[in-house]
């Protein structure tokens, strides 16, 4: 078994800094922070927004209506550039891109499959439209694997992106709000009236998914999980704010490993080599080391931090009532 986080709680205390120039900026850091932030970037979106992910030098972006999926070129971090966005109607949710192609998931649309080869020209090519609303989409190879409201989760074939073809579904005891994949295996979040547990889906073969586990806390709120070696990670959205830590190296006995409670309103969360990077919607950018948990380092300038991405030195960051602004890291 791989080696886990050993548990250890930080609350650490805070700094602020003042920074003069024609506007005034609160910065916040961590008063034993290893890491220097300074924002070298941004562009505004001019809407919520509420995902991004960074891949080489595009940063794909949900966004609320009109926008949908915009397109940032961020090849030069100090100047991001949209380059398009492409809205189908509905509301986008998620989106997840695998080579040359978008699959998002649109709440009242369905899946929309869109080629961005051109990313200043996206095209959709193809749509599945499922019984129930759709919050999330995850791509592994040619399958696409959908949560769908009511519907539970919908495994769908697109290994021909412009005919995607329904192969099966798996009812959740509540209903299907997000979904991470991991060998072989659906982590599938199942949103009951005051809490979100976890249900666990073999679907190794993916027309005959298979009920393999399930975890269910009823004080927590399970969110927008992410998995790295055998830990999954995940917000409490509605309650408390911390980040739960499940230990699930056996996925049909998943149990409570620890609780990360240094941050108050944690809404996304981000895994790179031994960091762990929480946005937080009330505390900014928090990073812990990933074995002890320590804040590492802390950067808040009074966003709304709603998602994360850290790629090369560089953070990018999503305020929630603004757009994306680009903070490059270096250690102190």
């Amino acid at each position: 078994m791989m080696k886990g986080p050993k548990k250890k709680k930080i609350l650490a205390g805070s700094l602020l800094v003042l920074i003069s120039s024609s506007i005034i900026l609160t910065i916040i850091i961590s008063n034993n922070s290893n890491y220097e932030y300074q924002e070298i970037g941004s562009i505004e979106m001019g809407n919520e927004v509420f995902q991004v992910k960074v891949i080489d030098d595009i940063a794909y972006i949900i966004v609320g209506n009109p926008l949908g999926l915009a397109i940032v070129n961020v090849s030069k971090p100090n100047q991001p550039e949209l380059l398009s966005n492409y809205y189908g109607g509905g509301a986008a949710q998620f989106v997840d891109i695998s080579g040359d192609i978008a699959y998002i998931a649109n709440r009242f649309e369905g899946l929309e499959i869109v080629n961005v080869s051109d990313p200043t020209s996206p095209v959709r090519i193809s749509h599945y439209k499922p019984e129930y609303d759709i919050f999330d989409v995850k791509i592994n190879g040619n399958i696409a694997y959908l949560a769908c409201w009511n519907d539970g989760v919908e495994i769908i074939d697109i290994s021909v992106p412009n005919n995607p073809i329904f192969l099966s579904s798996y009812m959740l005891n509540c209903v299907s709000m997000q979904l991470v994949f991991d060998n072989d295996l659906i982590y599938a979040v199942s949103h009951c009236a005051d809490y979100s547990g976890l249900q666990v889906i073999n679907v190794s073969n993916p027309s005959t998914p298979q009920f393999v586990g399930s975890y269910d806390d009823v004080d927590v709120d399970l969110w927008i999980p992410i998995i790295e070696d055998n830990y999954l990670y995940a917000p409490d959205h509605g309650g408390s704010g911390s980040v739960q830590v499940l230990d699930i190296s056996n996925p049909q006995n998943i149990v409570k490993f620890d609780e990360i409670t240094i941050c108050h309103h944690s809404q996304r969360i981000f895994i790179n080599e031994n960091h762990l990077y929480i946005a937080d919607s009330a505390k900014g950018i928090l990073t812990l080391d990933l074995d002890t948990f320590e804040q590492l380092g802390r950067y808040d300038d009074g966003s709304e931090s709603f998602d994360v991405v850290y790629q090369e030195g560089l953070i990018y960051l999503l305020d929630y009532d603004w757009g994306l602004k680009i903070i490059q890291v270096s250690e102190t």
